[in-house]
Formats: structure tokens, C-alpha cells, sequence
């Protein structure tokens, strides 16, 4: 066995190490031994990218965040240094890239939150781009943020890459962009009735988001409330940037028997 060999191998059973103190962090309910067990498994390696980021969801502070969620792309981006580039197109299938992806999406939400807008939009646009079947759906996220932005025409594209999209977000994208571009008219009907027809629930979250629930839902029932809520919270801001089009929206579905 060559001494690169050797250092390989090391590397790869110190990793594994980390990653049982990682899963049994999280298998902890405190706060304080979850963290120590994540600083234990970065000590073994490094490389852990999941220990980053449980640190970055156990902080208060938000630049700490940033910093441990940055740390772990990087960490993860270094374990697949040459395969990289070869995966890309059907970057999910693949299971090494996951923590990668999964970290790029901490760091993009948390860049959002902390108002890094653009670059928010970056890290979700290159993850579109290396897997574009987008098994995270963060394709909804980067859509309401390009909303919110009014970056029209980029949205555009980003509808255009998922024409055959089932998920409610689509068709009320479609009515609010028309809404942004258009101004509220008696043209935008067959889009309101695609979007109640996609999700009828999203119309009294929107007109009365104090009924939206405190945390998100885990899991998401395609047409039901769970979606709904799901949509609201990430896209009530571009909805209140038109105050116009939620009075049109409580009108108009006062008028549907179907809601």
C-alpha cells in the first residue's frame, strides 16, 4: 500500500467516524449535545459537511450561520473534486452528491434570509443546472424569489424549463406574473381558474395569512391545504407587492362555487 493510499483510506474511515457522531446528533433532542457531537465528528474530519450544517441550525447568530453553511458546500464540493464535473446533468442520482445539494440549499435559504438576494439566486440557479430534474424542488423557491424581484423574464425561462410541472405553484405564478405585467382584467380568468382548479386553498391563505400555521408542513399533499401553505409562505411578499391583485383575488373567488 503506497502512503497515498494509505492517507486515502484514513481519510475515508475518520469520515465515516464523523458521520455516525452526525447521526447520532441528530437523534438528539439538546440543542447543547448535538452541537458537541458535530464539533467532535469535525474534528475526526473536516469533510463532514452535515456537521456545518447542524451547527448552522443550532446558532442564534445569522453571519455564524452563513460561515458553518459555507464551510459545509465546500467541505462537500472537496469530497467530489474530479467526479464533479462528470455528474452534472444528473447530479441527485447520484448518492456522494447529496450532501453537496443539500448544503447549497441551506446556504441559499439562509443567504436570502440574511438579504444576499442575488446570491441566493445564484446557488439555486446552479443547482437547477446541475441536476435540472430538481428532485428538491427548489425550483418553487428560486421562483418566488424571482417574483418578489421582479425578474420577469428570468422567471420566464425558469416556467418555460417546466412546462409539464403538476405542483400549484406553477399556474399561480402564471396569474401573478400576468398580474405584474398586465394589471388586473378580465383576461387573467382562465388563469385564476387553472390555478383554484391546481390548488383551491391557496386564495384564503393569501387574502387572510394570519390563518397560515406558524412552521411549514413536512410533508405535502399535492391540491390540499399542506401545499397551500407551502406556496403562501414563500410567496405572500410578491402577493403584497399588489395590493390590487389580493382585492381582485378575494372578489373574484367570492363569486366561485369551488372554493
Amino acid at each position: 500500500m503506497t502512503v497515498i493510499d494509505f492517507t486515502s483510506r484514513l481519510k475515508q474511515s475518520n469520515l465515516s467516524k464523523a458521520q455516525e457522531l452526525v447521526y447520532e446528533a441528530h437523534a438528539t433532542t439538546g440543542v447543547r449535545k448535538r452541537v458537541q457531537l458535530a464539533k467532535a465528528a469535525l474534528e475526526l474530519s473536516p469533510l463532514c459537511a452535515e456537521a456545518y450544517e447542524i451547527l448552522g441550525h443550532s446558532t442564534s447568530s445569522q453571519k455564524k450561520a452563513l460561515e458553518f453553511y459555507e464551510k459545509a458546500v465546500l467541505a462537500a464540493e472537496e469530497l467530489l473534486s474530479d467526479g464533479f464535473e462528470e455528474m452534472k446533468g444528473d447530479f441527485w442520482s447520484f448518492l456522494e452528491t447529496r450532501p453537496y445539494m443539500r448544503a447549497k440549499a441551506q446556504l441559499a435559504d439562509e443567504l436570502w434570509a440574511a438579504g444576499f438576494a442575488e446570491e441566493s439566486i445564484k446557488h439555486y440557479n446552479d443547482m437547477i443546472e446541475l441536476n435540472p430534474n430538481d428532485n428538491q424542488g427548489v425550483r418553487y423557491i428560486l421562483a418566488s424569489q424571482l417574483l418578489s424581484l421582479n425578474k420577469l423574464e428570468e422567471l420566464d425561462d425558469l416556467l418555460k424549463q417546466y412546462t409539464t410541472d403538476c405542483d400549484a405553484t406553477w399556474p399561480y405564478t402564471r396569474l401573478l406574473l400576468n398580474i405584474k405585467r398586465h394589471g388586473v382584467s378580465q383576461q387573467l380568468e382562465p388563469y385564476l381558474l387553472q390555478a383554484i382548479k391546481s390548488n383551491k386553498y391557496v386564495p384564503t391563505f393569501l387574502i387572510d395569512p394570519a390563518q397560515l400555521p406558524t412552521e411549514l408542513p413536512v410533508f405535502i399533499s399535492m391540491g390540499g391545504e399542506s401545499e397551500a401553505v407551502s406556496y403562501v409562505a414563500y410567496n405572500l411578499d410578491a402577493w403584497q407587492q399588489h395590493p390590487e391583485a389580493l382585492e381582485w383575488l378575494e372578489q373574484s373567488v367570492a363569486n366561485m362555487s369551488v372554493v
